[in-house]
């Protein structure tokens, strides 16, 4: 599937589920946004070392 058909049919999804919660494009966005942002860190916050979880997700720093 081309890229523009992509893009265009995730707007038209966008553009339904934020009329489903009776708000605009953009907030529906930021709304999307907020949770996952909320979702990652409260896996970081429940993970033994966040930090290191972050950045050496692979195979620690000497991997």
């Amino acid at each position: 599937m081309p890229r523009a058909t992509r893009a265009i049919e995730g707007s038209q999804r966008l553009r339904i589920r934020a009329a489903t919660h009776g708000r605009s494009m953009q907030d529906e966005t930021r709304d999307i946004l907020r949770t996952a942002l909320a979702v990652v860190n409260r896996q970081h916050a429940t993970s033994p070392r966040p930090f290191a979880d972050a950045c050496c997700p692979v195979g620690g720093v000497g991997a």
